[in-house]
């Protein structure tokens, strides 16, 4: 396996894989940029390896869910494993990027 790459939050790429609390984060097409007292980047991303950042517990799965509501049932939560890397240029990732 390849050494990971250290970059900023601006120099990341649609299809890195960040490396993140155990997870293994593959980032969508476009990051939405925020500008106020700076430029902020947010990557949306989905967990690679759900399965072990499940097994392992470190990162509760509420952080990995997404509620909507169900009439008679009201709020119901399912785990999508969708995760947001968000920072700005000071920033830095450990990255898997292909070759």
């Amino acid at each position: 396996m390849n050494k990971p790459l250290t970059l900023s939050t601006p120099e990341l790429q649609a299809g890195d894989v960040v490396l993140t609390y155990g997870m293994r984060v593959r980032l969508s097409p476009e990051p939405r940029i925020y500008q106020n007292r700076g430029t902020v980047y947010a990557w949306n991303g989905t967990v690679e390896n759900l399965d072990e950042v499940k097994a392992d517990g470190f990162v509760p799965m509420s952080f990995l869910s997404e509620g909507h509501w169900v009439d008679g049932k009201g709020w119901v939560y399912e785990v999508t494993g969708r995760w947001v890397i968000q920072g700005n240029d000071l920033a830095t990732w450990a990255v898997m990027r292909s070759a």
